[in-house]
C-alpha cells in the first residue's frame, strides 16, 4: 500500500518480552509531476483503502500545505491487535546516524554509498 516514496516510523509494544507492531506513521509526498490536487486524490484513495482494512483500528491523514499547495501527507495508523514483529535482518551495517550503509569501500549503487530505506511491504 505504501511505496518507497515516503518515510516514517513504527510503534512497538512489548508483551511478555515479545515485540509487537502496534501502529506506524508514514509521510508521503507527491511523485513526479503530480499536482497538489492529484496528490490529495491519491491520499483519499489511500484513506479509503485503509478504512476497509480489518486490522486497522483507526488512522489520521494530515495534509501539509506550503504556499497553499499540498506538499506532504502524514498518515498515522493504529492497529486493532498488535502483531508480532521480530527484528528483521537488514543485511547491512549501521552507520553513525543509524542509516543502513553498504560495506566500507562499496557505493552499493546508491548516492553516497547509502542503501535506500524501504517500507518493508507495509
Amino acid at each position: 500500500m505504501f511505496d518507497d516514496s515516503g518515510y516514517g516510523s513504527d510503534r512497538y509494544v512489548y508483551v511478555d518480552g515479545t515485540r509487537h507492531l502496534s501502529g506506524f506513521v508514514r509521510t508521503l509526498r507527491p511523485v513526479g509531476a503530480e499536482t497538489g490536487a492529484q496528490f490529495e486524490e491519491r491520499m483519499d484513495v489511500l484513506a479509503r483503502r485503509l478504512s476497509a482494512m480489518q486490522d486497522v483500528r483507526s488512522f489520521t491523514v494530515e495534509i501539509v500545505r506550503r504556499g497553499g499547495a499540498a506538499v506532504e501527507c502524514v498518515v498515522d495508523v493504529v492497529l486493532k491487535v498488535p502483531a508480532p514483529a521480530p527484528i528483521p535482518s537488514d543485511g547491512g551495517q549501521s552507520g553513525p546516524t543509524g542509516a543502513r550503509v553498504s560495506p566500507r569501500g562499496s557505493r552499493g549503487g546508491q548516492k553516497h554509498g547509502r542503501l535506500a530505506l524501504g517500507l518493508n511491504g507495509i
